[in-house]
């Protein structure tokens, strides 16, 4: 035993074990819960960015003016191409993580909601802002 604890009881001491352990495995918690919030995060501007690089090309389709009409339409056909890249695999991304943050959804409190908030995954902003 350390000098501060020669008075301790085998008691005294499991308990101050137990706080210890509680202490760390809330810190675990609140490491994790934070992670979800981020890697949340990270996904829903991952969906924008799809969404809004589909927007991109759909503008640059009709960006050129005064050009040929086999040009144009190339043109139009390469950006309409890549718009529909983009939107689709924004659409193939939300597919794969919406079963993942529905159950992160489930078993993590996320900042901002409160505790007895209904859990699914129709609450998360999976919305792409205008």
């Amino acid at each position: 035993m350390t000098a501060a604890c020669f008075y301790c009881t085998s008691t005294d001491l499991q308990a101050k074990a137990l706080r210890i352990e509680w202490a760390r495995a809330r810190a675990r918690t609140d490491r994790w819960t934070e992670e979800v919030a981020l890697l949340s995060e990270e996904m829903r501007q991952t969906l924008v960015y799809f969404a809004k690089r589909a927007e991109w090309w759909e503008k640059r389709a009709t960006m050129r003016n005064g050009a040929d009409a086999p040009l144009t339409q190339g043109l139009c056909a390469y950006a309409f191409e890549h718009a529909e890249m983009y939107r689709s695999m924004g659409q193939a991304f939300r597919d794969v993580w919406q079963p993942m943050m529905a159950l992160a959804a489930q078993r993590f409190w996320r900042p901002g909601r409160d505790e007895d908030e209904a859990d699914n995954v129709e609450d998360m902003n999976w919305e792409v802002p205008a």
